[in-house]
């Protein structure tokens, strides 16, 4: 999100010629700013240079502001609220226009969901009967063991052959995710967790004619 000021604010010219430091707290940019939009106007009639980037960067962009010349470039802030500026001459003033902020978006969202299938005997796929179905509710524990479930419906299927087998594949959807990686494990056939906690189907009817 960007933030617009009503009038910018004018930046203090650092030392010109170099790379050189520049401090956001004090020009009382909130703590929630995560970069600027910055603005800058040679006002001399001739070519200085200007330039910005992040504190650390080695980057050393073509600083050329042409005669009367007016530029805006965002920069990102550091987690002191600084970035760094080049000026070839105090005739370009630098001023601060408006500032982002990174939503708060929370941690990492995920449910459990299955695909119903039906495989030959030799392991090919004969049908696939429903995709990203039986979607329990969102799972909000993290690590250690938790019981879900949900319900699910499957439409009519005739057999094709009685050596064909009924697959769920039940896997975790992330719904949202905060950036960082997430691992969801789910429990088979493991003597030391409760059966009700370990993954399964419960309760298939076959239906025949």
């Amino acid at each position: 999100s960007l933030v617009f000021y009503d009038d910018d604010i004018a930046v203090t010219d650092p030392t010109p010629g170099s790379w050189q430091p520049v401090d956001a707290d004090s020009y009382s940019i909130p703590s929630v700013a995560s970069g600027l939009l910055l603005y800058a106007h040679n006002t001399q009639n001739k070519r200085n240079d200007f330039g910005i980037r992040q504190v650390g960067s080695a980057i050393d962009l073509d600083k050329g502001l042409w005669s009367d010349g007016h530029v805006q470039g965002a920069v990102g802030l550091d987690s002191d609220n600084v970035w760094e500026e080049y000026l070839g001459s105090a005739n370009v003033d630098v001023s601060i226009a408006a500032y982002t902020t990174g939503e708060n978006l929370g941690p990492t969202t995920l449910h459990a969901d299955m695909d119903v299938l039906v495989r030959k005997a030799n392991g090919q796929l004969r049908a696939t009967l429903d995709t990203d179905v039986a979607n329990s509710l969102s799972i909000d524990v993290t690590n250690e063991w938790a019981t879900i479930t949900a319900t699910y419906t499957p439409p009519a299927y005739v057999i094709v052959d009685q050596t064909d087998y009924l697959e769920f594949n039940i896997f975790a959807e992330v719904t949202f995710n905060d950036g960082e990686d997430t691992t969801m494990q789910f429990m088979f056939d493991d003597n030391t967790v409760a059966p009700d906690e370990q993954a399964g189907i419960e309760n298939v009817g076959f239906f025949r004619k």
